[in-house]
């Protein structure tokens, strides 16, 4: 094996068995190398400029950074994917959400790919090797795509974890708060009323309880 395939490989390992076209460059292996080994089965083309080495494992988390890889400049796994992946909740979503920033999506035939005015580099960070919303962020952008009781599931997941503070997500709501923006009117009265209750809860059972006995009235 050459020193640049080496370098490639060990890309791709870091990277449950992917590449882009512009990573192989840099380690040498230029396109017509690649688009030889795709013909040959040596290499498999899974979106436009991303590739897997023949014999790369398929998953879920695969599949959900070759997405990621794919969109052109800043994205990361986002929403109900982003929620997973940070363990907010239980449930594996299908289909994979990205976001990326306006203007630069690429039309998809399948998974979710979300545009984003306010997605700034401080809003990614990095979940078992893949790009993803951080924990804040995904909470104040869940309410776009997902049910009121499902954010409320995640923020007091997140609270309770100490993935955030409730003031974090308060000052990002703060942030990117304007007029037409998705989900912000699903987080912002949860996390005016957790703010107002000042305390977090040690249970799932006790959320649910908490929210019954705030929907019946009872001091």
């Amino acid at each position: 094996m050459s020193t640049s395939d080496e370098r490639l490989a060990a890309t791709a390992e870091q990277q449950y068995g992917l590449f882009t076209l512009a990573q192989a460059r840099v380690c040498g292996v230029g396109s017509s190398t690649v688009r030889d080994r795709v013909a040959r089965g040596r290499y498999r083309r899974l979106h436009r400029a991303v590739y897997t080495t023949a014999g790369s494992a398929p998953s879920w988390y695969r599949d959900v950074l070759a997405l990621v890889l794919s969109v052109p400049r800043l994205s990361a796994a986002s929403h109900k994917t982003a929620a997973y992946l940070w363990g907010m909740t239980s449930l594996r979503p299908d289909p994979i959400e990205v976001v990326t920033v306006r203007h630069l999506r690429a039309k998809r035939w399948s998974p979710m790919i979300h545009e984003s005015v306010d997605l700034a580099p401080r809003d990614v960070a990095t979940v078992d090797g893949i790009p993803t919303t951080t924990a804040c962020r995904t909470v104040v952008d869940l309410g776009a795509t997902a049910s009121p009781r499902f954010v409320e599931r995640c923020l007091d997941s997140g609270l309770r974890t100490g993935l955030f503070a409730a003031r974090d997500v308060e000052a990002l709501i703060r942030r990117v708060a304007r007029s037409g923006r998705n989900g912000i009117g699903t987080i912002r009265p949860l996390i005016e009323e957790r703010l107002e209750w000042n305390t977090v809860t040690e249970s799932a059972l006790e959320d649910l309880f908490r929210t019954l006995v705030a929907a019946s009235g009872v001091p």
